[in-house]
């Protein structure tokens, strides 16, 4: 097998986790699309896409989670989250920042020792944007979490204090165990650098930034956010898709204040190829280092 294609498998895959994880049936119902669902049986049975239960609508991003017999737990786009019995989990008082049309909008985690309560961690997708339309750096743009509490029979969303953990991100999200197999990193990514964040019982602690040589400018986001980030199945290795890498100064200026101009200049353009690489991951630290160009395309790169 290639080491091209053994990268695509990784990111053609809708796990949240890595493969590890996914073996104890934890990832075995996907929601996706419009009202797309596919179950995936214990062993080798046949996957199941005959089901019409979903209730949710997703141009790109979403996640779910079941548990170790693989019943359904709840499932989302960022957006809404529904459970087990596909009835909307609806927030009091606050809305959801997260954004389906994100490519990796949202992460659902256990919280380690605390039975049936659960992290969301949601990315809002910048919207129509173009270099010389000034964004206030204190608009929200980035990584949001909240808590699923299930437990006693409580179905609610929490929205805690200082709930924003970075103002700015791409469109990447990824989680894998740590060393211990107890907690678990989650990961997102901004321009050229990784932001590791470390679940343990006692809550989210300050994420361990690794940078990279590789640098995806935030000016040429809307395009540039965009592509998926996958874990191997021993955590040890991470694929990393760049949709475009727009370089602004190579853009006409006569579209530089207008957005959608801009975006036809540069979003899935040739003339702005994506990339995908590889990285070494420490599970025991949270370190990415060791950056390997995979592949560089003429038109975009999205999940590999």
């Amino acid at each position: 097998m290639s080491k091209f294609f053994y990268i695509l498998l990784i990111l053609l895959s809708p796990f949240f986790f890595s493969a590890e994880v996914s073996a104890q049936m934890q990832a075995a119902h996907w929601f996706f699309g419009n009202k797309g669902e596919i179950t995936f049986p214990f062993g080798n049975a046949i996957p199941n896409i005959s089901q019409n239960n979903s209730r949710m609508l997703s141009q790109h991003g979403s996640s779910s989670y079941s548990d170790i017999n693989g019943n359904l737990i709840v499932y989302t786009n960022g957006q809404k989250v529904f459970d087990h019995l596909h009835q909307e989990i609806i927030p009091r008082g606050f809305e959801i920042l997260g954004n389906h049309e994100s490519t990796q909008s949202s992460i659902i985690v256990p919280i380690p020792n605390h039975r049936d309560k659960y992290y969301l961690f949601v990315i809002r997708s910048l919207e129509i944007y173009a270099p010389l339309n000034i964004i206030d750096e204190s608009i929200n743009l980035g990584l949001n979490y909240y808590i699923i509490d299930l437990s006693h029979n409580n179905r609610s969303i929490i929205k805690p204090d200082n709930n924003i953990l970075l103002n700015r991100s791409s469109q990447k999200l990824a989680a894998t165990y740590h060393h211990n197999q107890k907690d678990i990193w989650v990961l997102t990514h901004f321009e050229n650098r990784f932001y590791s964040y470390l679940i343990t019982s006692e809550g989210i602690h300050m994420p361990i930034v690794s940078t990279t040589p590789y640098w995806s400018k935030f000016d040429g986001y809307y395009g540039n956010a965009k592509g998926q980030m996958k874990f191997s199945s021993n955590g040890k290795k991470l694929a990393v898709a760049h949709q475009n890498n727009v370089i602004v100064e190579s853009v006409s200026e006569d579209v530089l204040d207008t957005a959608p101009l801009f975006l036809e200049a540069t979003n899935e353009s040739s003339n702005h190829p994506g990339r995908l690489f590889l990285y070494e991951f420490d599970p025991i630290t949270g370190q990415v280092s060791e950056e390997y160009l995979v592949e560089k395309r003429n038109i975009f790169v999205y999940n590999g």
